[in-house]
């Protein structure tokens, strides 16, 4: 079983899962590139996503069905139903799941 382990602030962490937020956003960065590549460029394939708030052992954390991993093609700000926002630019990442 692989899992992809993101940690994310408390105010990322609060809104992910739900209807308004079933993926994850990242910036374009060579410590996510290993994480979502093998060496030869390929996808990995992952069985569940797992966020977590913060870095502590004990920080809660969700654990979803990884789905895919895309490139965004366009700037878009993606904007949350509790008013938190995110630019993307060409070049970063979503990661869905469910």
């Amino acid at each position: 079983m692989k899992i992809l382990k993101l940690n994310l602030s408390f105010m990322w962490f609060d809104i992910t899962g739900s209807p308004d937020k079933m993926f994850e956003l990242r910036r374009n960065s060579k410590w996510i590139v290993s994480r979502l590549f093998d060496k030869s460029g390929n996808p990995r394939l992952y069985d569940y996503v797992e966020i977590k708030r913060g870095y502590g052992h004990d920080a809660p954390k969700k654990i979803f069905i990884f789905d895919s991993i895309s490139t965004i093609a366009f700037p878009y700000r993606y904007l949350f139903l509790n008013g938190c926002y995110f630019d993307v630019t060409p070049g970063d990442f979503l990661i869905k799941f469910h």
